[in-house]
Order: structure tokens, then C-alpha cells, then sequence
């Protein structure tokens, strides 16, 4: 069989070499190639687009299967031209490589289908464009909708950066045609994955997940390129999520591109973003990834030709994929100035130094060869592989070879692989970690980090005095009186700071300076006593000693007259380094613990460095910070040197609805930077949620003085307001919103909310109907619907909250409503039906019990209607509702003086209820109280004149 490979980058040289390691190959080209392909293919210099050329060669040549690489002729329609020419081709067809050709159109393919993925907006206005994302909070990204070589995908950090990604491709033309039309999408967090998948358009076989590694620099900074490197496979694509990868997208996607008459044939590559179990993608291509393909290709040990052929012809018959058991990394080395201007002909001395072997081989990517030297051509240069059967090994054989080719006119990240390090380390950590939650699961424990496996656990002071006694060739006795060498210790002590200090307080400040003492330290957080066990030693395995403080006395000073063997000593010092570590000491008279007195866990030496390197990661623990006695560490092990860490530790706060906790963090980010807008915003949002009304619209002042077209400030704002009874001006700042952003769902919304509460209700009815047709949702619904009923249409209302039921069956609120709409119409049994179902779905709505105990009345249940009343009495005991009504039907039933208990229990918790000082009165009437009875008519007249005069 002959095969020609289409392109010429570090993707083809992959697909040539394991092409020709075929036993059903006898000869492999390549149009056009490149350096290093031609080690293993014949080059042939035709252009990728030259469809004729290619189609001519392979008539020519007796070329069997045609194998494309690169997008650009799959999505200008090189398939389609091969089939016409009656030549057998892999790759899908220009309708079915649209799937990467066109964002806009596999968004949209995704959300008609319900593959996961991120909202969206998509544009070929630019004027539109820019006023989405002035209404965007950052990040969001924006990407070009059609091709860009890996570059069009912009992730901006604020809106200004987003007005100039558009610019940059709708005005100046940053990537052509591809840019015209743009997508908008929200920003997802979490890691990246890579997952590809052969496809005849029917069955799906599935490769190894890999990840690659976009932008530039370390750490994911810089902008993005086509891919400084990868490796495969990807740890945080677990069993568990590799088989919903293949449920939830890849075969959906296939079947959905044939329900759309689209058969999609060739290989299908999905670009995920996976956070905990969540799940979604962020982009499909219609090719091998490059780099990717690189790793995935070394390690898989089947052959490859006849997958390729069987799906050309359209039916694929492959068993499943062998894989080598390992991991391999691709690491790729570029032009320096990449992926800006950079330049060409550049000699690649060292490479001609080089040999490939069965575990590290070099592909090629922007190589040439000028004369008898092999010269730049690209970007994207080479692409170092290594496999090794850990990934340890391949990272470590993949940057010895990068260090034996490289020179100053190469560059390359150093982090190719740690991602999968962290991960792998991280997993054995949270089994090490579980095992000791485990045990921990019954009782109360504290943590010690031993870097070795000692004897004995011990205190410094007795270890001090063992080594001692050792010099002098005597073993020291277990009697050996430690703790009264450490009451002289700490009286000297006393003595010299002239300061009649706590004797814990003295230990202390001595233990964390280097003196002795019998002080053992031990630790309430196990991540810091994991620090302990792997910092240090590492040739030998360290230990997590675990204490049950069950039955251990617990004192606030250590008092040497009346010692305990074990005594548990919280540190009263503010010292930074106890505060980071979560210190807690045992005392220990004899200087030792006894064995059998504690567990151990242990901590493998070849696991030390990878825990200290997961710790330092994700959650800044390392001796910087363990060993700090300036502010450092504070709570969940975060360190924050600047504003906007300050404000992203306030977003986690608030996510875990600590709001006071946030407030700090965000008071923080706007000391250290006074013009952040978002942290005043957000500081804001946190206050609201403290019911700090006043305060959270002062913030929402400041944000808009910062960002004069902050709308959703203006919004909330206008929220705060409407809660504050100033209605107008709640109005006037979702007017202005509304000015900034045409389309803004809540500002309509929330405006005919408070155009409601002020009686406009024809044009709070209009603000829902331009919130319905922008975004018809069921809160929309009952709100327009409560208008109406308000503006005596009920049978309208009602029409809203059946379409808002329609739309989300567990909106206790709409039940809630409609039963009030219903109620107004005067059908007590079908508002109580409505009710029963409110209150089904939230049992904790005061106002639905009264109600409904008010519906009951009317029907004459009086028994049932004061369990509704006792129901809202018992959730709202200082609301006066729940006591009036229940004293009214007491009224009926007779029990009088019961009545005259709740009424009194409503007037004192709303003093100026005229009605309630006047059924008062009718009740002390009715019992002969005149006097009394006199004085409660007066109030309501007084009160309400107009009604009781």
C-alpha cells in the first residue's frame, strides 16, 4: 500500500513515522514536508491547497490512501474534491469539518443537541459586539469565528481588553475572513483536556486523553500559540470521565452531525474544560491536535493504517487501540519571538548531533534544509517526544534531549508535564490524606510531620539531652527529670525579659527561636503536618504521627506543681508562625511519648518532593510561608500579595456564602488598589447579603464613579433602591442600564418590578414583555402576571403563571401567585389547590399559610384555617399577620379571651394597625369591657379616620 500525508508540520511528521512503521506499507509521501519528515517519507513539494496537484500525483503514483493533516484543506473542501476524483481519503468532508471551520456553527450544534458547553453570543456587528461585552464581567473570552491557526481565542481580563479583541478582528483584521464573525463566551474555569476519537460517521473508537499547553511562557502565561507541548495520558480525565466523554460528547456530536446531514468520517477532536465532575467543550476540530498527535501516536501500539483506510471507506473494523503502558511528553521548542515576528533560515546546529531512538524522537515542524544545513522555517520548530513508563521518566528524558539541541535562538516552556505531576501527585496525597481521615472519622485528633522515622516522638529538649548522654557513651535514663531542667529553663528565661509572662507563652517564644523545651509540637491542620513529613530527608521515608486528644487534660498554662504526664496546650501568642501553622503543643513530662500512645502513618521518601511541590501549588504551604514570622499565612492556607488575589480570595469566600469574610477580603483589594471598580462592586454584592443596604449602595456608587458604564452596577443599585422604598430613583438607574445595554434581561426585568410597587402598571407590563422576549422565563412570567392581576385582569395573570408553572413546575412563588389571582376571583377551593402545591414545593412561606388559612375561613374550615395561622405564627413570631388573623377566627369559634391574646401580640408588633385596635374592640365589647373597648375605637380612628370614623 501507498499512503501520501497531506501538510508539513510536527502533526505529520508523527503521522508519517508511525505510517511507515506499517507492515502494509511500502512507500509513504508527503506534500509538501518538511526536514524532518523526509526521514521517513518521501517529500513531495506540492501545497496543501493544490488540490489538483495532489489529486494528479496520486493518480500518478498509485497512492492508495490520502491522509490529511492539517484544517485548512479539510474545510476547504479537500475531501469532497479526492471523492469526486473517485481517490480514497481520510479526513471529513468540507460540511462536516465546518465543525471546526465555523465556532458559531458548532455552538450551535451543541446547544441544539445538549452537548455541554458554555453560554454564548455570537456577532457580525461590531457595534453589538462591543456592547455585549461592556455588559460582560470579566473574564469572558472572545474568539474569532472561523480559522486561525490556534491564535483567534482571546481570554480578556477586563472590557477593555475585550473592546480591543474585537477591534483587533472585526476593524483590523487580525485573522482575516475568520474574524468578521465573532463568538462571546463565558470564561470557564478549570483544566483543559484533549480528546480524540476515530469516527466512520457511526461507531466511535476512542484514543487516550492528552493535554496540551496554549500560551507561551510558564504557568500559562502569554498569549496563545498552536502548542508549546503535551502529553498523554491526562490524569484528569479519570476512568469515570474518559467514559463520559464518550457518552455525553463524542457520540452525540457524530450522531448529531448525521442528523443534520453531515456524516462526519475522519478523526473528531473535542477541547474540554473539566472542573471537579463538571464537564464541558470548548471547542471541536476536525484533525489530530498538533501537538498532540506527537505523544499519542509514540504510544500507541497498534497499527494505525488500518483504521485510516476502513474509515475512508466508510465502514471502520478496528478492534479497540493498544497502548503502550506509559506516558509520553511532547515538548515542543520554537523561533524566538514566536507566535510574534521572528526569524527564518536560522542554522539548527546541534540537531545534526542527535539520533532517535525507540524512546525520545525529535519531529519536525518549521525545518528546512538550505544548502547541506538544516535551517528554521516556522514557528513551532521541533517537537521533542520521550516515553517513559512513569511520567517522571518521559518529562525527565524529554528535557535532557531539549537541553543537548537547544541554543539561544530556540525557546521552550519548562513546565511541559507538571500539570499531570501535580495531579498524580495529588491523588496519592488524597488517598494518603483519606486514609488518616479515615481513622480520624471517630474521635478528635491532632497532626506531627516527621521528616524521618524516629525512635521515639520526642521533644527537643529530651532529644538535646539523649544526644548528650550518647557522647558520654551512657543511654539516657526514661526517668531523666526533663520537665524540672525545663522549669529552670523557663524561669532564667522570665528572668531575662524582666516580664512575668504565662509559662506557655515563654515556651513558646523558646521553641520557635531554637531553645529547648518538653514542648511537642503538633498541628490541627493535616496539610501542615504533611509539610513536616516530607521537608527534608529525602532519602529516607518521613511519618505523620497521629494523637487522639481523648482523655488528654487541656490547659491555657503549664503549671509545674501540679503536672500531668500529657497535657494539651493551646498557644495564647499571636505569633504569625503559630497562627500560619495552626499550633497546638503537647506537654510531655518525661520529654517523650510512650509507644502505643500514638498511630503512624508514613510517608514514602519517592512521594516527599511531589507532595511538597502539590502543597506549594494549591495551597501555598512551603518554608517561606511555614516559616514565617512576618503576616503570612492566613485561614485555608491562601497567600495574597496583591489586589486582585485579595479580590479572587473574596469571590471563594462569597461563594461559600462566608460574606463577612469576603467584605474583608475585598476592603483589602480596594486599600491596595482604590480604583478597582469590580472589588467595590463585589464588596457590595457581599454587603446586600449582610443586609447592609445603605453601605452596599455606597460601594455601587464608587464602582460607577471607577466605571461610568458599570450596568450592572446600575442594576444593582437600582435593586437597593427599590428595597428602600425610593422607587424613583431605583427607576432612573435602570433607566440609565437600559441606556448603556438595550437588552439587558434584569434591568427590564427589575424595572417593571418597581414601576409595580409605584402603580405604573401598563408600563411595568411593557418592561416584562421586552424581558419575556429577550429571555421568556418563568420569574419573568409570575412577575407580568402579578401586574396584571394588579391592573384587575386576573384571568390575564393567570394565563402568565400557568405559562410560568410551564416553564419550571417547581416555582412555588407562581403557584403562590396564581392562588392570589384565583383568590381575587373569588374560587377559594381552586386557590387553595394552588397553595397546597406553594407550600408543597417551599414550606417556609409565611405568607402562603395565611393565605390559605384566609381561603379556609371562607369555606368555613375554622379548625384547619388556625393551623395555617399557628404555621405562619411559628415561622414569623414577630410578624403581626400570622397573630391577627388567627384572633379573628378564634372571634368566630367563641374563644374570646384567646382572641384578645393575639390581638394584643399583633398590635405590639405593629402598633399602627388600625384594624387590629378595632377587632380588639369589638371583642371587648362584646365581653362588657366598655372602657377598654373605648379606648381601642379611639386609636383606630385615630388611625385611620377615613375608615372608622
Amino acid at each position: 500500500m501507498k499512503v501520501l500525508v497531506v501538510g508539513g508540520g510536527g502533526r505529520e511528521h508523527a503521522l508519517c513515522w508511525k505510517i511507515s512503521q506499517s507492515p502494509l506499507v511500502e512507500k509513504t509521501y508527503c506534500a509538501p514536508g518538511n526536514a524532518g519528515i523526509s526521514r521517513h517519507a518521501e517529500c513531495v513539494a506540492i501545497g496543501v491547497g493544490d488540490f489538483d496537484s495532489l489529486a494528479q500525483f496520486v493518480k500518478k503514483e498509485s497512492v492508495d490512501l490520502t491522509v490529511v493533516g492539517p484544517e485548512q484543506p479539510l474545510c476547504e473542501g479537500i475531501t469532497d474534491f479526492f471523492e469526486k476524483e473517485g481517490l480514497l481519503v481520510f479526513g471529513p468532508s468540507k460540511a462536516a469539518a465546518e465543525l471546526e471551520g465555523s465556532k458559531s456553527f458548532s455552538k450551535n450544534l451543541m446547544k441544539k443537541y445538549g452537548i455541554p458547553t458554555g453560554e454564548y453570543s455570537v456577532f457580525t456587528d461590531i457595534g453589538q459586539a462591543i456592547a455585549k461585552v461592556r455588559e460582560s464581567e470579566p473574564p469572558f473570552v472572545v474568539k474569532a469565528d472561523g480559522l486561525a491557526a490556534g491564535k483567534g481565542v482571546i481570554i480578556c481580563a477586563s472590557q477593555v481588553e475585550g473592546e480591543d479583541a474585537l477591534r483587533s478582528m472585526m476593524e483590523r483584521a487580525a485573522f482575516g475572513e475568520a474574524g468578521t464573525k465573532v463568538v462571546i463566551e463565558e470564561f470557564l474555569a478549570g483544566e483543559e483536556a484533549s480528546f480524540f476519537a476515530f469516527t466512520d460517521g457511526e461507531t466511535v473508537l476512542p484514543l487516550e486523553p492528552s493535554q496540551d499547553h496554549k500560551p507561551i511562557f510558564d504557568g500559562d502565561k502569554g498569549p496563545n500559540t498552536g502548542g508549546m507541548g503535551a502529553y498523554t495520558p491526562a490524569p484528569v480525565v479519570t476512568d469515570q470521565l474518559r467514559q463520559r466523554i464518550i457518552d455525553e460528547v463524542m457520540v452525540p456530536t457524530v450522531q448529531a452531525m448525521k442528523s443534520e446531514g453531515r456524516t462526519y468520517r475522519g478523526i473528531l477532536y473535542a477541547g474540554l474544560m473539566i472542573k471537579d465532575d463538571d464537564l464541558k467543550v470548548l471547542e471541536f476540530n476536525c484533525r489530530f491536535g498538533d501537538p498532540e498527535a506527537q505523544p499519542l501516536l509514540m504510544r500507541m501500539g497498534s497499527d494505525i493504517v488500518p483504521i485510516l483506510y476502513s474509515i475512508a471507506r466508510g465502514e471502520m473494523k478496528a478492534d479497540p487501540i493498544e497502548w503502550k503502558d506509559g506516558f509520553c511528553v511532547c515538548v515542543v521548542m520554537a523561533s524566538r519571538g514566536y507566535p510574534g515576528s521572528y526569524d527564518k533560515g536560522v542554522e539548527l546546529k546541534k540537531l545534526k548531533d542527535f539520533k532517535d531512538t525507540s524512546e525520545t524522537v525529535i519531529f519536525h515542524a518549521g525545518t528546512a534544509f538550505s544548502g547541506d544545513k538544516l535551517v528554521t522555517s516556522g514557528g513551532r520548530v521541533l517537537g521533542v517526544t520521550s516515553f517513559g513508563s512513569t511520567i517522571e521518566e518521559s518529562i525527565q528524558s524529554a528535557y535532557e534531549t531539549v537541553n543537548f539541541v537547544s541554543d539561544e535562538n530556540l525557546v521552550y516552556r519548562t513546565d511541559i508535564g507538571k500539570k499531570a505531576l501535580l495531579r498524580i501527585a495529588n491523588q496519592k496525597l488524597n488517598h494518603k490524606i483519606q486514609k488518616i481521615l479515615d481513622k480520624c472519622s471517630k474521635g478528635k485528633y491532632i497532626f506531627r510531620g516527621e521528616k524521618e522515622c524516629y525512635d521515639k516522638v520526642s521533644s527537643n529538649l529530651y532529644r538535646y539531652y539523649s544526644e548528650l548522654y550518647k557522647t558520654r557513651g551512657q543511654p539516657l535514663d526514661n526517668n531523666f527529670p526533663v520537665s524540672k531542667l525545663e522549669k529552670e529553663i523557663v524561669d532564667r528565661a522570665k528572668r531575662h525579659i524582666r516580664l512575668d509572662a504565662p509559662n506557655i507563652e515563654v515556651l513558646t517564644q523558646l521553641q520557635h527561636h531554637g531553645g529547648k523545651t518538653t514542648l511537642i509540637d503538633f498541628t490541627k491542620n493535616i496539610y501542615v503536618a504533611l509539610f513536616f513529613a516530607c521537608n527534608g530527608s529525602f532519602d529516607k521515608d518521613g511519618r505523620i504521627v497521629l494523637l487522639s486528644t481523648s482523655g488528654i487534660p487541656e490547659q491555657t498554662d503549664i503549671d509545674y506543681e501540679k503536672e500531668n504526664e500529657y497535657t494539651i496546650v493551646r498557644p495564647t501568642s499571636k505569633n504569625p508562625r503559630v497562627v500560619f501553622q495552626n499550633s497546638i503543643f503537647l506537654h510531655v513530662t518525661k520529654g517523650f511519648m510512650e509507644t502505643g500512645k500514638y498511630e503512624i502513618f508514613k510517608v514514602e521518601k519517592d512521594l516527599k518532593k511531589e507532595f511538597l511541590d502539590y502543597l506549594r501549588q494549591y495551597f501555598g504551604i512551603e518554608s517561606e510561608s511555614i516559616y514565617n514570622d512576618i503576616q503570612g499565612f492566613i485561614e485555608n492556607q491562601e497567600n495574597y500579595p496583591d489586589a486582585e488575589a485579595e479580590f479572587y480570595l473574596g469571590v471563594m469566600r462569597h461563594d461559600e456564602d462566608l460574606f463577612g469574610k469576603a467584605v474583608t477580603h475585598y476592603n483589602e483589594a480596594v486599600r491596595l488598589k482604590p480604583q478597582f471598580a469590580e472589588a467595590y462592586f463585589n464588596r457590595a454584592v457581599a454587603k446586600a447579603d449582610l443586609k447592609e443596604v445603605e453601605e452596599a449602595i455606597r460601594d455601587y456608587d464608587q464602582a460607577i464613579e471607577l466605571r461610568p458604564e458599570f450596568v450592572k452596577a446600575y442594576v444593582n443599585r437600582g435593586n437597593m433602591k427599590t428595597q428602600l422604598g425610593k422607587f424613583e430613583e431605583a427607576v432612573e438607574d435602570l433607566d440609565q442600564a437600559l441606556k448603556l445595554s438595550s437588552e439587558h434581561v434584569e434591568a427590564y426585568t427589575n424595572r417593571g418590578y418597581t414601576k409595580t410597587l409605584l402603580g405604573r402598571l401598563e408600563e411595568a407590563i411593557k418592561d416584562y414583555n421586552q424581558a419575556i422576549e429577550l429571555k421568556p422565563d418563568n420569574e419573568t412570567y409570575t412577575n407580568r402576571g402579578s401586574a396584571k392581576v394588579a391592573s384587575g385582569c386576573p384571568e390575564e395573570g393567570i394565563k402568565d403563571f400557568d405559562k410560568a408553572i410551564e416553564l419550571n413546575p417547581k416555582s412555588a412563588r407562581a403557584y403562590y401567585n396564581r392562588g392570589l389571582a384565583r383568590l381575587s376571583m373569588g374560587n377559594p377551593e381552586e386557590a387553595i389547590r394552588d397553595f397546597d402545591k406553594s407550600i408543597e414545593l417551599d414550606p417556609k412561606h409565611m405568607e402562603t399559610y395565611i393565605n390559605r388559612g384566609s381561603m379556609k375561613v371562607v369555606l368555613g374550615n375554622y379548625e384547619e384555617a388556625i393551623k395555617d395561622f399557628d404555621k405562619a405564627v411559628e415561622l414569623s413570631p414577630l410578624r403581626a399577620g400570622g397573630y391577627f388573623n388567627r384572633g379573628n377566627v378564634k372571634v368566630r369559634l367563641g374563644n374570646y379571651e384567646e382572641a384578645i391574646k393575639d390581638f394584643d401580640k399583633s398590635i405590639e408588633l405593629e402598633p399602627l394597625s388600625a384594624e387590629a385596635y378595632y377587632s380588639r374592640g369589638k371583642v371587648r365589647t362584646h365581653l362588657g369591657y366598655e372602657k377598654e373597648a373605648g379606648k381601642d375605637f379611639d386609636k383606630a380612628k385615630k388611625l385611620d379616620p377615613e375608615k372608622y370614623s
